[in-house]
């Protein structure tokens, strides 16, 4: 049998993997929760840490977040609410 003819495919597959990196969110930070006590807080606002009222959600240490979006030292992430930095 004969092998089908080469193609320069390089445009395609470009165009390709660009859109598929795209979709999947590239270009955005993630980060591990380095936290000493075992736990980090998910805000629903960015304001003062130590304040409980506004708290979400509990990050375990280790967890990976991706980031949305960083404003003064707090990021906007993946798990729904906002974290210090």
């Amino acid at each position: 049998t004969a092998a089908p003819p080469v193609v320069d495919a390089t445009p395609d597959l470009y165009a390709s993997l660009k859109r598929r990196r795209d979709e999947l969110g590239a270009g955005r930070a993630r980060y591990r929760v380095d936290a000493p006590r075992g736990f980090l807080n998910v805000h629903s606002a960015p304001g003062d840490p130590w304040c409980l009222d506004n708290v979400v959600e509990m990050l375990d240490h280790g967890e990976i977040v991706e980031a949305a979006e960083e404003a003064d030292g707090w990021v906007r992430h993946d798990r729904g609410g906002w974290s210090i930095k």
